[in-house]
């Protein structure tokens, strides 16, 4: 199977210059370049940039994907409205990493697995995952949770077991639609996820949570941000809300309320996910087995009549009467274990192997399916 990478950067906050718009496209002959993305796919060679160089310096986010198992997703966010501290939470080494480039934090999220090398297509999956970077931006770290999750099982993960877990965010347990495709991407165990959501508290709204605190503002602040939204400044209602839960956090230690959780290790989320897993199992194979049973009890009043059937089948020598005869018999076998007439079973099939002895097709259909 041939190679395959695709790397994609989309900004966000503002759109290209005329310059970047222009450099961009100088970078390779196999780009797809508009004023607010860059699309790179490479069946053979590769692109002879470092793709966080080009985010940092052009981009608010940037996917990379490689059909070998490399996964790759990053953020560039203005330094100004997040807290790194929190971020830092949620990095592990050369698997979740943070850098200051300039006024941005670039947020990296590179993930190795050993199950690639199957079709991957790339295009329209950085589009589903936009507003994972606004859910950073406002404080909600469900995405950076959901990522150190999935490094548990990477193989560029070292010593994990005892790996203390970093503060769970609320709302685990609701996943919304771009959480959903960044753990399809990433290719995150569900059964980890949901293991980690039992201790997440419903997630609160924010912005209801948040705006009592709007009385605290002081006049200077408030002209401030009617100003920078009178000049069309980019992410007022971000910087707003930061500030917001900073006087939230001085009043009600919400920052500790709401991330100072999570002492779980790795080992027990992962034994906790693998635990989860058989539970699934065995309880889908009990309604399999009482799904089976019950299709055996509601069989049983027409065991005479499915006789019959199989007699009329067999009789009318052809390939399609044969097949249902045996299906038939299929039924029948199962229904007289499950009622204990097995040797009753036998003895009539015994009777149909001695009446069409010379019907050897139908005798190599009754071989194929154990019926004989």
């Amino acid at each position: 199977m041939s190679e395959y990478q695709y790397y994609e950067f989309q900004a966000i906050d503002r759109l290209l210059t005329d310059a970047e718009f222009e450099s961009i496209k100088k970078l390779s002959s196999r780009g797809n370049v508009s004023r607010s993305q860059a699309i790179f796919v490479y069946n053979y060679g590769d692109f002879r940039y470092e793709p966080i160089e080009i985010l940092s310096k052009h981009f608010d986010m940037m996917l990379y994907m490689a059909n070998w198992g490399t996964r790759r997703l990053c953020f560039r966010l203005p330094k100004k409205l997040v807290n790194l501290e929190e971020i830092t939470f949620y990095c592990v080494p050369d698997v979740i990493t943070t850098s200051i480039v300039n006024d941005h934090v670039v947020i990296d999220i590179h993930f190795n697995s050993d199950g690639g090398y199957g079709w991957i297509e790339g295009d329209g999956i950085l589009s589903e995952l936009l507003a994972l970077r606004n859910d950073i931006l406002q404080g909600d770290y469900r995405t950076l949770y959901i990522a150190w999750l999935g490094s548990l099982t990477q193989d560029n993960a070292d010593d994990i077991d005892d790996q203390l877990e970093p503060p769970i965010p609320p709302g685990l347990k609701q996943i919304s639609p771009h959480l959903k495709q960044l753990i399809e991407f990433l290719e995150i165990d569900a059964d980890l996820i949901e293991a980690a959501s039992t201790e997440s508290i419903e997630k609160l709204n924010c912005n209801l949570e948040i705006k009592q605190w709007l009385p605290k503002l002081t006049t200077t602040e408030r002209d401030k941000f009617l100003l920078q939204l009178l000049n069309g400044e980019p992410n007022v209602d971000k910087q707003l809300n930061k500030r917001l839960r900073q006087l939230a956090d001085a009043d009600t230690n919400f920052k500790k309320n709401i991330l100072e959780n999570g002492q779980r290790t790795a080992s027990q989320l992962l034994a906790a996910a693998e635990k989860l897993d058989i539970e699934k199992k065995a309880k889908k194979q009990r309604a399999k087995e009482e799904a089976r049973i019950a299709n055996l009890n509601a069989l049983a009043p027409q065991e005479t009549q499915l006789w019959v059937e199989v007699f009329q089948q067999i009789n009318t020598k052809t390939t399609k009467g044969y097949e249902q005869a045996v299906k038939l018999l299929s039924d029948l076998k199962n229904l007289a274990h499950h009622l204990g007439t097995t040797d009753q079973f036998i003895a009539k099939v015994t009777k149909i192997q001695q009446d069409y002895s010379r019907y050897s097709a139908l005798k190599t259909r009754m071989i194929d399916q154990k019926i004989i």
